[in-house]
């Protein structure tokens, strides 16, 4: 009785550390690395679910070894990883909450400064864009950090229906 629950305390550990680092955004970088293992978990799976289907096919339907077949499926994954690794990457953007990394965090800087007169100037454009490739920020994720400031920005600023004056 008692190993039962010394078996589920490290599991209810680690749900309670999954947990608080999804709603906290970050835990020291956790969420980064949460991000990393799931893409690495999801083509580890997906790589023995198609081993092992290619094995079956090829035994079943050729005359040759079945491990041929799951050597040509798993290598074939391998060989396509990273358009696989781009899709599980979105979707566990959305399903865990990012955090911005330093390059990020050096970007949004940059657009704050530039949008503190509340316009973009196509040479401040010019410099944003080069800032992002250097940082190697994709062009998306740069309109998502620029998206979210400016949400923020407009939840932040009062308007008329709230009964304020507006200086």
């Amino acid at each position: 009785m008692l190993n039962g629950y010394l078996i589920s305390l490290p599991i209810a550990f680690e749900a309670l550390m999954f947990v608080h680092a999804s709603m906290k955004d970050t835990v020291l970088g956790i969420d980064q690395r949460l991000r990393k293992t799931f893409g690495t978990a999801i083509l580890t799976g997906l790589g023995a679910v198609l081993f092992l289907i290619g094995s079956e096919a090829v035994e079943g339907l050729l005359p040759l070894p079945g491990m041929l077949g799951g050597v040509l499926l798993g290598g074939t994954i391998l060989a396509v990883r990273k358009p696989i690794m781009n899709i599980v990457d979105g979707f566990s953007t959305n399903l865990l909450p990012s955090a911005y990394t330093d390059s990020e965090i050096a970007y949004l800087e940059a657009y704050t400064t530039a949008m503190e007169d509340n316009i973009v100037t196509s040479q401040e454009r010019s410099m944003l864009v080069t800032l992002a490739n250097s940082l190697k920020i994709s062009e998306q994720r740069a309109i998502e950090i620029e998206t979210f400031l400016n949400t923020q920005r407009t939840d932040e600023s009062p308007s008329k229906e709230d009964g304020e004056v507006l200086a």
